[in-house]
């Protein structure tokens, strides 16, 4: 039977380990972000469905579906959009938009553009094209 200090050691390793973990997990996702800002290819998105999502447990924002062509391949796609009023799926299926993507040894991760926050974030100049989008954009964040 063990005693209480090796307990006691055995479980300040386990605490250590998990604090190593996430901190390791927290530098991967953040490389892999920045990584994606930097260096992802655009392309053109189509909407296809959209649900509110707003209601309770953070299922805040329009949530979108789309599809999208990348290496002679099409894949799909959703998201939630937080800056988006709950209404705004309604308006935006069947329109296009640009989707910044990147692949990944996993597989391809995308972001829809929509809000000209993402087109600032990703260092675009929102488009004339979408300004009609914006009526539909969250005004009190």
């Amino acid at each position: 039977m063990k005693s209480k200090k090796e307990t006691q050691n055995s479980l300040i390793e386990k605490y250590v380990l998990l604090i190593v973990s996430v901190i390791l997990f927290i530098l991967v996702a953040r490389y892999y972000g920045k990584d994606f800002r930097k260096s992802h290819k655009i392309t053109v998105g189509y909407v296809f469905a959209s649900s509110k999502g707003c209601g309770t447990r953070g299922n805040f924002g329009a949530n979108i579906q789309y599809q999208y062509y990348a290496d002679g391949r099409k894949h799909t796609a959703s998201t939630r959009d937080g800056d988006l009023q709950c209404n705004a799926g309604k308006f935006i299926i069947g329109n296009f938009f640009p989707v910044a993507y990147k692949k990944y040894w996993y597989g391809y991760e995308s972001q829809i553009l929509l809000t000209p926050s993402e087109f600032e974030y990703y260092g675009y100049p929102f488009p004339d094209s979408l300004k009609w989008i914006i009526s539909h954009v969250k005004t009190d964040k």
